[in-house]
């Protein structure tokens, strides 16, 4: 017999397992580090999941925010930039012209001081023949390579207030597409579809 070893051992009866972590119950901190790390990763993923969900909202907020600040360069940062760099000369309107257009009829509704407030309500997806057709319009018009892959036609409930608080309200749509992989705006938003 060995000096390390005891009777039991050497009979073979009694042999000793190897200890593993996996055999030592968990502190109750051990335990509620991992459902906080747990957690704080769904906090994450569920926050991506929402912020991803709105961007293509983000023109669209910038439009109306542009419009409340009376700045139509700013407003223009909800379209393209390729549009607003555009040469429109004998075509039609540039860009940061028809932007200021725009504010020019914010102030005969609501007046110089008058704000506006748009809540988005829902939209409707743009037929894939159409996006085509889109996609299609801009290689030609602009002499540029671009994939248009979705379409929107978005639906805000806009409320036009002067400074004594007197409101109009009504429905304007704003058609949003995803361009070469960012969301834009084409053209002002109208009452009509």
């Amino acid at each position: 017999m060995n000096e390390q070893e005891t009777p039991a051992q050497e009979s073979g009866i009694f042999q000793p397992k190897a200890i593993n972590e996996s055999m030592i119950p968990e502190s109750g901190a051990k335990k509620a580090r991992k459902i906080g790390i747990a957690l704080a990763a769904v906090a994450v993923v569920v926050l991506c999941i929402m912020v991803s969900r709105s961007l293509w909202l983000h023109p669209i907020k910038k439009f109306y925010r542009s419009m409340n600040r009376h700045d139509a360069a700013a407003m223009t940062e909800a379209f393209p930039s390729w549009l607003v760099d555009a040469d429109m000369s004998g075509e039609s309107m540039s860009v940061e012209a028809m932007c200021q257009v725009v504010i020019n009829n914010l102030g005969m509704i609501a007046g110089n001081d008058g704000t506006v407030h748009a809540l988005y309500s829902g939209y409707t997806p743009i037929e894939a023949e159409k996006l085509e057709k889109i996609q299609a319009g801009i290689e030609q018009q602009f002499q540029i390579k671009t994939k248009v892959s979705d379409g929107r036609l978005c639906a805000m409930e806009v409320t036009y207030r002067n400074t004594d608080g007197k409101e109009q309200k009504q429905i304007e749509y704003v058609t949003m597409y995803r361009i070469n992989g960012h969301w834009c705006i084409l053209d002002v938003p109208n009452t009509t579809k």
